[in-house]
């Protein structure tokens, strides 16, 4: 599986922050795509791994 920038489309990312870890298999990162330089966030699980743009997610 490819992990790939919400925004662009491209796989081409880097992890800026580990911000929150669950057990051994769950976590969230905050990630900025070195192509198009927008922050999202990436939520990984056991089962599936997921990207947000920073606007979907409500705060």
């Amino acid at each position: 599986m490819i992990i790939t920038c919400p925004y662009c489309g491209m796989n081409n990312w880097s992890m800026i922050q580990f911000l929150s870890k669950r057990g051994s298999e769950n976590f969230i990162v905050a990630c900025r795509c070195n192509n198009c330089g927008k922050i999202f966030y990436l939520y990984k699980t056991k089962f599936a791994t997921l990207t947000y743009k920073l606007e979907d997610v409500g705060f």
